[in-house]
């Protein structure tokens, strides 16, 4: 009977050591025992290889998986959860009464606001992925501001790029939007994080399926009449 320790180094593989070696072992003896010699010896090394392979796509798998669950994750500076999941809609009813509540609020940039000691960015609310991403493509219930007891640039924060703000409800304010008088809930921040735009994929635009151009040439194509200046029908 054939063990492993006898595959022959011509085999062109590599067997890996410790507890998967064991398996792999115990697999092929049962085998062998099973179904006699010459079937050890012809499938032995198929059966290994695709015992190792099939390793190998359940690791990739479960690493796939764990890099998935990170990346759902909130960063750090807004990773703190909120008691209770409040809607600026609600807010905005009757501000007053949430003054002091924790927030996890984001959305677009609208306006940026320097002021002597403090800066207010005007923020179109969205809703939040898991990560605390602003949901671009949804959509707004309203506007907030988001006061930061310190410079921000607006530069840097410019219009329309995406912020998610951890923090209390602090005060309120009146600030015209055109010729409407609207009332911001202000947040008091504790954490902020600015996403980076996405950036497209460039599209890059296909002749129509009828059309073919007959004195194309493909040197990674080749056929017998790339050899010529005419079209191949000539």
């Amino acid at each position: 009977m054939a063990v492993i320790g006898k595959i022959p180094a011509s085999a062109g593989m590599t067997i890996e050591t410790g507890p998967v070696r064991f398996l792999i072992q115990i697999i092929a003896t049962l085998s062998c025992a099973r179904h006699g010699d010459y079937y050890c010896r012809v499938s032995e090394l198929n059966g290994i290889d695709s015992i190792l392979r099939t390793m190998k796509q359940i690791s990739l798998v479960v690493l796939i998986t764990l890099l998935s669950a990170c990346a759902s994750k909130p960063p750090a500076a807004i990773s703190k959860d909120p008691p209770v999941n409040l809607t600026l809609t609600r807010v905005r009813m009757d501000i007053d009464s949430y003054v002091g509540s924790e927030v996890r609020w984001g959305g677009v940039i609208s306006k940026v606001e320097n002021k002597a000691d403090r800066t207010w960015i005007e923020i179109i609310r969205l809703n939040l992925r898991d990560n605390g991403r602003p949901i671009t493509s949804g959509k707004s219930d309203g506007r907030f501001i988001a006061s930061f007891d310190k410079f921000i640039d607006p530069v840097v924060y410019e219009t329309g790029r995406s912020l998610t703000v951890v923090g209390t409800i602090d005060d309120k304010v009146s600030q015209p939007i055109g010729e409407y008088d609207y009332m911001f809930p202000i947040v008091a921040v504790e954490g902020s994080f600015l996403w980076q735009r996405r950036v497209a994929a460039p599209v890059y635009p296909y002749p129509p399926p009828w059309y073919y151009d007959p004195w194309y040439y493909d040197p990674w194509y080749p056929h017998p009449w790339h050899r010529h200046r005419h079209p191949h029908y000539w």
